[in-house]
């Protein structure tokens, strides 16, 4: 009898498990996803708009941040620019006829902080801009197929374009 007991409630915890749990892992992952395509979208349209326009401007910037976070989670955003440089070889004051090419990267930090302070992060044509942007926090769905699966890829959104323009109209008045 007791033998017919556990098993029981073995059942009982077997048809709980079933009916509650996966179901709501199922529902969790699809939420994952619906927020891992909206993240990219979104992320894919700001770098778009960005490289079209030649600059970042801090509207621009905290309505993309604002979008991200409409979905309830937290993002962390990396901004890189890269930007080649050409520098003209000098020996002893005479130019030698090398030119030396390499780039420089600027960070989201640097990025911010002049952007907040002249109201604008301007670039330059064939400069590259990426964007990318992580989750700061696992979500419920990714917690339970983590737990199922062992640690699990991290989700994130990452684009890079080259900067294909700018509004000179828009880019001059950040100039002055």
């Amino acid at each position: 009898m007791s033998r017919d007991v556990i098993g029981f409630i073995f059942d009982i915890f077997i048809l709980a498990v079933v009916l509650f749990i996966v179901p709501k892992v199922w529902e969790s992952y699809q939420f994952d996803k619906l927020t891992q395509q909206n993240m990219e979208a979104i992320t894919e349209e700001f770098a778009e708009t960005v490289s079209n326009k030649g600059y970042i401007d801090a509207k621009r910037y905290h309505a993309f941040v604002k979008k991200l976070n409409s979905n309830g989670g937290t993002y962390d955003i990396e901004i890189v620019h890269t930007q080649l440089i050409h520098e003209p070889e000098y020996v002893g004051g005479i130019f030698t006829g090398n030119v030396m090419d390499y780039e420089e990267e600027t960070y989201t930090t640097t990025i911010i902080n002049e952007m907040e302070q002249y109201g604008a992060y301007l670039m330059e044509v064939g400069d590259e801009i990426k964007v990318c942007v992580t989750p700061a926090s696992k979500s419920l769905g990714r917690s339970f197929l983590s737990m199922i699966f062992g640690d699990l890829t991290p989700v994130s959104a990452s684009v890079s374009r080259s900067v294909a323009g700018c509004e000179m109209e828009t880019y001059a008045t950040y100039l002055r």
